[in-house]
């Protein structure tokens, strides 16, 4: 997974992700960071704020978000449009499994 900006910002390992259900009822991807991630990814969102961030996995965007504030927990969820075997695979996929 790659959080883009110039340069990039690419994220070798997570320290957790899992399926969780959104708000509206649909399959999101949590991803939990290593502190160092976090970290990084931290300073990156508080550098871009009021810009998007795309969140990229194998050339498609995941998702891209406008940055409203700085992302600081170390966590970020990831909507899927997909129903939840689909978001499954994905995530499986996100995994290396």
């Amino acid at each position: 997974m790659h959080c883009v900006r110039a340069g990039g910002l690419a994220l070798r390992k997570l320290a957790a992700a899992d399926l969780i259900e959104g708000p509206d009822n649909r399959p999101q991807i949590r991803v939990r960071l290593t502190p160092e991630d976090s970290q990084r990814f931290a300073a990156l969102t508080a550098e871009h704020r009021g810009h998007r961030l795309a969140v990229i996995q194998d050339d498609e965007v995941l998702t891209a978000p406008t940055l409203l504030e700085p992302l600081t927990t170390g966590e970020l969820e990831i909507p899927s449009p997909r129903r939840r075997a689909e978001a499954q695979a994905a995530l499986d996929h996100l995994l290396g499994r």
